[in-house]
């Protein structure tokens, strides 16, 4: 999750100069709101699948027990009733009640917490020790159906 969403946030800053530029100017202030929007705008892991354990209903819809329900991550996260501008790359996004790692129960991700000083640390470093950082070239993704990855991102500075 940390490396692909390293990568996925740097094409980010590089798609969206104008947050770039906040966040930099503001790195102290920013960071931890930033990688939380990283981490709604892009979310590594794409969905998981999950087995009713007893008959339910879930915004009206009937779900037996032994179905299985898959959710998808970039759908939750990008949901207009709940976010405002969810296809807007805001690096001061408040709040941000993104669903990246799980939204809480026993599927919760344990590592949540270290990824996330993981990613703040890595980014404040990119950005204070190569500001001008840019793509180098065309990136190439993962090939997969449940990590939204890159293989390979060339970079100059």
């Amino acid at each position: 999750t940390t490396r692909n969403l390293l990568a996925a946030g740097l094409q980010l800053l590089f798609d969206h100069p104008d947050q770039r530029t906040k966040l930099i100017g503001d790195l102290d202030g920013l960071l931890g709101s930033a990688v939380e929007e990283m981490l709604r705008y892009c979310s590594p892991v794409t969905h998981f699948k999950r087995t009713a354990m007893q008959d339910t209903v879930v915004g009206g819809q009937s779900i037996k027990a032994g179905e299985r329900v898959v959710m998808f991550y970039g759908s939750a996260n990008r949901d207009e009733d709940i976010f405002e501008n969810a296809d807007t790359f805001d690096v001061a996004r408040h709040p941000n009640p993104h669903v990246a790692f799980g939204a809480g129960g026993p599927h919760l991700c344990l590592g949540m917490h270290v990824a996330r000083v993981e990613l703040a640390v890595m980014f404040r470093e990119l950005l204070t020790r190569m500001p001008h950082i840019e793509a180098g070239g065309p990136i190439e993704r993962m090939h997969s159906s449940f990590i939204a990855g890159v293989h390979r991102m060339p970079i100059k500075y």
